[in-house]
């Protein structure tokens, strides 16, 4: 996972109009509906990105990316992926 997000977090932002701060900003409306918002923050980013993420693999004709190729890529996956 810590050898793959950073890859795949510059490709997004290279690739969108989003910035690093808009990636990690949360929605301030939906953290009012969280008990402990704070324990939210870095799920809430992380979250962002993989959406941002799966949007831009399905646009590149990757359908069935997962949270699997993120945190415990395969090498032919993950090549497929880059390619992508």
């Amino acid at each position: 996972y810590e050898a793959v997000r950073p890859v795949f977090e510059h490709i997004v932002l290279q690739l969108t109009e989003v910035t690093r701060e808009e990636l990690t900003q949360p929605v301030f409306t939906a953290m009012d509906v969280f008990e402990y918002p704070e324990l939210h923050d870095e799920s809430i980013a992380t979250n962002n990105f993989f959406r941002l993420l799966c949007k831009l693999m399905l646009t590149s004709g990757v359908k069935d990316f997962s949270w699997r190729d993120v945190f415990k890529p395969e090498p032919a996956r993950l090549r497929r992926h880059l390619s992508a």
